[in-house]
């Protein structure tokens, strides 16, 4: 993972360009008036990547299929997902603007129901989960109707364990738990109160309504427009903080250091940025940038570190994508003359 845009103007660096080469007037001399060669330009980085649209909601209506979520929003905003008595009715998130009767204002998303292995792709999960990645708050919504003899408490944790193995992070994002469809609950009152017990012990906030009378959504979208203040709030102070020195990125000096390894018998390959530059710009075609390339290795001791590493006459020296024949001239420190090996 390179990394992520989440906000307008955000701006991410995948690939490098290489830096231009210098003309021919930079290596004139005194001695060389106009010189005949001019460097290359450093190769650019060149990568294949794979991009991943993610939904940027402050609230994620998460849940198992028909438990109501896509009549919720139609309920809460001007969302109208396609809504029926079957499960995964919706097949695609859905965005919708919510704004409370003191003006405040914050975007839901309608998350496709969630099932078992849902983190592993069962049912489309993984395609759905990514969306939940960039919520503020969860909100969890759960069938209270019993429908299908299903249990409440048992799918909010199968749920819950899915988004654990989908991203651990999500373990700890802000949750509001909504019990729906309690216009046909048939359970009794107090099973209710047992559930909001439940996730009261578990320091949730549990709401419960229904969306299709509406009751309890008032009271619902204030909690959440609370919270969402809150969060904002702490967020906006952490940004206000002056960027610390582990955050203040300084223009990285190329290093002169040069390494040597033994990558088989007779062949050796070196290591160095500065090294690997000079060598990546030079423009073997022609003589003199071959001859200056020459002189600058003299400069950095290449014939005396290979020979320390052990290096002998003939052996294969790597640099880069680059393939040399080592020639070193006796009684001499310096590198002798190489060829590109073709």
């Amino acid at each position: 993972k390179i990394g992520e845009l989440v906000a307008e103007g955000d701006k991410l660096v995948v690939a490098e360009g290489g830096m231009g080469g210098r003309g021919n007037g930079h290596f004139a001399t005194s001695v060389r008036k106009a010189p005949g060669f001019a460097e290359m330009g450093e190769p650019r980085e060149e990568k294949e990547l794979y991009m991943e649209l993610k939904l940027l909601a402050d609230v994620g209506i998460i849940g198992y299929p028909n438990v109501g979520k896509s009549t919720l929003i139609s309920r809460i905003s001007a969302a109208r997902p396609k809504i029926a008595a079957y499960p995964f009715t919706t097949i695609h998130p859905q965005l919708g603007m919510v704004e409370t009767e003191d003006n405040r204002t914050f975007v839901v998303a309608d998350i496709p129901g969630l099932i078992e292995g849902a983190h592993k792709g069962k049912g489309l999960g993984d395609k759905f989960l990514r969306h939940v990645d960039r919520s503020s708050i969860l909100m969890h919504v759960l069938d209270l109707s019993e429908h299908d003899e299903r249990d409440p408490i048992k799918d909010y944790l199968k749920i819950e364990r899915e988004l654990s193995l989908y991203n651990p992070e999500l373990v700890a994002r802000p949750r509001i738990i909504v019990g729906n469809k309690i216009d046909i609950v048939d359970m009794p009152e107090n099973k209710i109160e047992k559930i909001s017990r439940y996730f009261a012990d578990k320091g949730l906030t549990f709401v419960a309504i229904s969306a299709v009378t509406g009751a309890g959504i008032r009271e619902l979208l204030f909690i959440i427009a609370d919270r969402l203040d809150k969060l904002r709030a702490t967020m906006k102070e952490e940004l206000s903080q002056p960027l610390s020195e582990d955050h203040i990125y300084r223009l990285e000096e190329i290093s002169d250091k040069v390494s040597v390894k033994k990558v088989k018998p007779h062949v050796w390959r070196l290591y160095g940025k500065k090294l690997c530059r000079t060598v990546v710009m030079t423009n073997f075609d022609n003589r003199e940038a071959v001859e200056h390339l020459q002189k600058s290795l003299t400069k950095m001791d290449i014939d005396k570190i290979l020979r320390r590493a052990g290096a002998s006459a003939g052996d294969e020296i790597v640099i880069d994508k680059f393939k040399f024949e080592f020639q070193p001239e006796t009684g001499k420190s310096g590198p002798s003359k190489r060829r590109r090996n073709n």
